[in-house]
């Protein structure tokens, strides 16, 4: 206990419970630190497998959707290729090929159009004789569209553009290449309306010759609603498909960004494109996204869209977040209950101690009547026998030192006493006679003797003698000579 400054002082047991809960705090929050680092790691390992899975299934529902035109095309493509084909003897007339497009579209609500365009005079050598006619330019090349306007009726017209580069790559793409291809987006106007559709088409070819194309129109508006419905993470993540060529398609819940740049949506497209191959993830720019573009093969061209999810990071952790705030109320509570319990404890270890301290404080008061009332098969126990033994032996001395304080004051009682008799008597045997009486009654002696030496200086010769033993050696003249060994 420091008197001096009692201020300071500070008990074992706050000490115990100070250090022993601080440790405690510490392992706890470092597990906790590495149970959030580990679980939001596999968290974000877990949404990264689960988002790159649902991205393949939701490209694939997207390549449903782009399947029946694309297939439709084909077919459309089969059927009057057969005109060019000698092994097959028939005669399509333009009435009949128009009739053929048209059933399609009909058997089709989804489509927005079908059509056909050959080159000049290839289809029936007749060219000049329908220059301008009905769904024919001023070539006669035959050229219909079957499109379904906006109340539902289908109608024919002359395909426009077609030999224009960049308008018209719908028809130069495949006449060029002999493949198949989707182009999208694509906006033709109708009924004064712009309407933004996707065009699969597939080259007519005979015996490695191309003679046109056959295709069908499909309006982009079908994708807008399959994004809109993809619902990943509670509508958090952001879905948009666009093509390879950086151009939107569908944006979930952004129609009007449609048919616009990707890089309203990724200002890195570029570098995105560089890695375009299989379904990949990675992290945005700014860390905030876990990103996952899946390409989506759309014709034999190598014409890919891409289906494109971004996460934000703070749902993917989410939780992981809740564990960790749960963890941290499950441990201050355990921490709390920890610190009480080692409050306890650590009051167990110490009464004893406290016991000790308060004998010694009675002890250092002078009382040495104290016993420390220890009992205990520890140190403590044996530190408190030490003590109680300590003290017995203090008690003893004390008693002991106090016994013989008496004696020498009575002592030197006697003596003033015998000064003071012998101070008043003027006869030196009678002084001699009263200083051994004295003597021996008041120190409760056997007898006592006095010797006085003899003039030879050779013999002590007693001079006065307690009793009527000493009175009678004094008479008798006892003396001891000096030289006499005893």
């Amino acid at each position: 206990m420091d008197k001096a400054n009692p201020g300071k002082r500070s008990s074992i047991r706050t000490k115990i419970t100070f250090w022993a809960g601080l440790w405690l705090a510490l392992v706890s929050f470092i597990l906790i630190g590495y149970s959030v680092f580990t679980f939001r790691n596999a968290a974000i390992d877990n949404a990264t497998k689960e988002a790159l899975a649902f991205s393949e299934v939701q490209a694939s529902q997207v390549m449903d959707v782009l399947s029946p035109p694309l297939v439709k095309a084909r077919t459309l493509a089969e059927s009057l290729e057969a005109v060019k084909d000698p092994s097959i003897p028939i005669a399509l007339s333009r009435d009949e090929a128009n009739a053929i497009l048209r059933k399609v579209l009909l058997e089709n609500p989804s489509f927005l159009g079908t059509y056909t365009l050959w080159e000049p005079n290839e289809f029936d050598g007749s060219d000049r004789q329908y220059a301008r006619a009905v769904a024919h330019d001023e070539t006669g090349r035959f050229i219909p569209y079957w499109v379904r306007d906006l109340d539902g009726i289908i109608h024919t017209e002359a395909l426009t553009q077609y030999e224009i580069p960049g308008v018209g790559d719908w028809y130069i793409i495949p006449r060029s290449t002999l493949k198949e291809v989707a182009i999208a987006p694509i906006v033709r106007r109708i009924q004064g309306q712009d309407l933004t559709i996707a065009s699969f088409i597939v080259p007519i070819v005979s015996d490695g010759k191309f003679y046109g194309i056959a295709g069908v129109d499909a309006p982009i508006g079908v994708m807008q609603e399959l994004v809109d419905r993809i619902d990943l993470y509670e509508g958090s993540a952001e879905v948009a498909l666009f093509t390879e060529s950086g151009t939107l398609v569908a944006v979930r819940n952004r129609p009007e960004i449609a048919n616009q740049s990707v890089d309203l949506i990724y200002n890195d497209y570029n570098q995105i494109r560089s890695q375009l191959g299989d379904t990949f993830s990675r992290l945005s720019q700014d860390g905030k996204y876990l990103q996952i573009f899946s390409p989506i093969k759309v014709d034999d061209a190598g014409t890919r869209w891409v289906l494109g999810f971004s996460i934000p990071f703070d749902k993917i952790t989410a939780p992981a977040t809740s564990a960790a705030v749960r963890q941290v109320v499950i441990s201050l509570a355990f921490i709390a209950l920890a610190l009480i319990f080692l409050w306890f404890v650590a009051g167990q270890i110490v009464r004893p101690m406290q016991a000790l301290t308060q004998a010694a404080q009675t002890v250092s008061a002078g009382n040495l009547n104290v016993t420390a009332d220890v009992r205990s098969n520890d140190e403590t126990g044996v530190l408190a026998g030490a003590f109680n033994s300590m003290t017995l032996q203090l008690r003893t001395l004390f008693a002991t030192l106090e016994q013989r304080v008496a004696e020498r004051t009575k002592a030197l009682a006697t003596v003033a006493e015998v000064g003071a008799s012998a101070s008043t008597i003027l006869e030196t045997d009678r002084l001699l006679q009263e200083v051994v009486d004295l003597t021996k009654e008041r120190f409760d002696f056997y007898h006592a003797h006095i010797y006085l030496l003899d003039e030879t200086g050779e013999n002590l010769t007693l001079a006065a003698g307690a009793g009527e033993p000493g009175r009678r050696m004094v008479a008798e003249g006892h003396s001891i000579p000096l030289n006499r060994e005893r």
